[in-house]
């Protein structure tokens, strides 16, 4: 009997050892990345989506963050890093770091990139990923892969879906690729990311 009772009891410290040793590290299962779209101007895009140029003067991503330990405890003085997708985008900066606040949280902005799609940034703090939920990118350096620059490439790649449905290139979210999106189009060719 004893030596159940030993047994149970050093089996009891091993579980409490264990939740003291995850208190206070970051969690992917609690930890939040949402990511949503700042509009400038008069896009009519809903939240899910925006258009983006390589020099920053349109439309914003902004990236906000709550890190939490496994218990849900919000943890403060975190650095969280901030990536951005590769693939065919080209963003100007690269990953940001953040650090969060007393309540867990923080946030960061993304205005200066080209390609089009879907667009996803994960969110790590000592080891632990999280990923953010998807928001569509219209961009005016729409060149597979982007290339940072608004040129020529992508004037011809606007003249050739003129008048279709292509989202890449439908600035204001009308359904259609139509004269007010090359009014926008015009408005930022030759565009590219600031110099630093």
């Amino acid at each position: 009997m004893l030596k159940k009772l030993l047994v149970a009891c050093l089996g009891t410290a091993v579980v409490l050892a264990a939740g003291v040793a995850f208190a206070g590290v970051p969690c992917a299962g609690t930890s939040e990345c949402n990511v949503s779209v700042l509009h400038k101007g008069t896009t009519s895009c809903d939240g899910t989506g925006g258009a983006f140029c390589p020099a920053g003067d349109q439309d914003t991503i902004l990236v906000e963050v709550v890190i939490r330990d496994c218990y849900g405890n919000t943890l403060a003085d975190k650095q969280v890093t901030i990536t951005p997708p590769g693939g065919d985008f080209c963003f100007c900066e690269g990953p940001k770091v953040v650090t969060t606040d007393s309540l867990g949280e923080a946030s960061t902005t993304f205005a200066e990139f080209g390609g089009c799609g879907f667009v996803q940034f994960s969110a790590s703090s000592e080891g632990m990923t999280v990923l953010g939920n998807l928001v569509y990118s219209a961009n005016f350096d729409n060149d597979a892969p982007a290339n940072c620059a608004v040129t020529l490439g992508d004037f011809a790649r606007f003249a050739a879906v003129y008048l279709t449905s292509d989202a890449c290139m439908d600035y204001d979210c009308s359904g259609q690729v139509t004269l007010g999106d090359f009014a926008k189009f015009a408005a930022h060719y030759l565009h590219a990311c600031p110099a630093e």
